[in-house]
């Protein structure tokens, strides 16, 4: 099953689309996460893509080694995305040649379902009886739990802002209950002066975990902040090989949050899950971009022994997906969760007419905001 052909497509809203042909003509699709940096990891991808080129698709290891390791310079999150779309396009291309679904060929399936929560919070700074409203309203749709972005942070808060975080977190657990569950989402936009008196203030509500309250650099810190505080601290997103995982797991984080269209594809998020089982960290992958990244995190979570959770975005962009794969319905959740494919490949066929022409279109893509503290000085996002 000799690769001939590798293709990359950028369509809104910033999503980053691979198709990967066989001589037999057969496909299979990957998806890069990354979406910030579209243009970049799309000529990543046709760098990395000329080495398939000639090779045997069913060789997923030897291809992932290959990409990984060829050309010296390797690593990065832009370099780990193109990686990862090739990857997951292997993955699905053998599994539709075999006839069966990607989990299948990941050790089968370990659940019949898959957990899943959702976003809530549709504005910067939400008000917390808007943020209530919104956590029962995902909660009654069905949904295993939510997860709230809070007010933006100053590196040096005052008392109030602090407050108003705990204030909003308060306000969803009030909302629903103490049998749903929800999490905080701070973007490592913190300090690790702030992020510790976060921690501090929305224990109260018992928040699932907080995902990254400070920046992949300051990861060395979060040792202390399990040591101080009861409540979980989760993060990974950013992490992009095992080897930036070897400090989180060994630092008190208790939830893993990789993102399969970032960390080097399926074969290595598999092997940093592994890692995390070892020293019973969960796993909570990361997922916002679109369906077919999301459709190799529901191959991928199933077979994870350790999974707590799987994160999903098809709620947020029910439009766009329906735009770019032919049934968006796979995604749908009922009882907190995600039923298991059982079609070939990754379950979802795209559509390659309507991706091709939204890739021609070049209609404008998304960009992240740049942000300043009220002093002026730049903030993260």
């Amino acid at each position: 099953m000799i690769v001939r052909r590798v293709e990359c497509f950028v369509v809104p809203p910033g999503w980053i689309f691979v198709r990967l042909e066989t001589a037999s003509g057969l496909e299979g699709w990957g998806e890069a996460g990354v979406q910030t940096r579209a243009s970049t990891v799309r000529a990543a991808v046709g760098e990395l893509g000329q080495l398939l080129i000639g090779r045997d698709a069913r060789r997923i290891e030897d291809n992932w080694q290959l990409m990984s390791r060829a050309g010296f310079y390797a690593m990065g999150p832009l370099f780990g995305a193109a990686v990862a779309a090739l990857d997951i396009a292997l993955w699905d291309v053998v599994a539709r040649d075999l006839g069966v679904p990607v989990h299948s060929l990941l050790g089968g399936a370990v659940r019949d379902r898959v957990p899943a929560y959702c976003w809530i919070g549709e504005t910067d700074d939400p008000e917390p009886a808007d943020l209530a409203m919104h956590a029962k309203q995902k909660i009654g749709e069905g949904f295993w739990g939510v997860k709230m972005t809070p007010a933006p942070m100053e590196p040096y808060p005052t008392t109030v802002a602090v407050r108003r975080i705990g204030d909003q977190a308060r306000a969803v657990r009030a909302a629903i209950g103490d049998t749903a569950r929800f999490a905080i989402d701070l973007h490592g936009a913190c300090s690790p002066m702030s992020a510790a008196m976060v921690v501090d203030e929305v224990a109260t509500a018992a928040p699932l975990f907080i995902e990254e309250p400070l920046r992949p650099e300051h990861s060395h810190q979060y040792a202390a902040f399990a040591a101080r505080s009861s409540v979980p601290i989760a993060c990974g997103e950013r992490a992009f090989h095992r080897r930036d995982f070897v400090d989180i797991v060994g630092s008190g984080v208790r939830v893993a949050q990789p993102d399969v269209a970032i960390a080097h594809g399926i074969s290595e998020t598999r092997r940093i899950a592994s890692m995390c089982d070892l020293y019973g960290v969960a796993m909570a992958p990361h997922c916002a971009v679109g369906p077919i990244a999301l459709a190799a995190t529901l191959h991928l979570a199933a077979s994870l022994p350790n999974l707590m959770v799987m994160e999903q975005d098809a709620d947020c962009f029910a439009d766009r997906f329906a735009e770019y794969v032919d049934d968006p319905s796979i995604f749908a959740v009922s009882d907190g969760c995600i039923e298991l494919p059982s079609t070939v490949g990754l379950g979802v066929q795209p559509s390659e007419k309507r991706i091709r022409a939204a890739d021609r279109e070049g209609r404008p893509h998304f960009t992240p905001p740049l942000l300043r503290h009220p002093d002026g000085s730049v903030a993260d996002w």
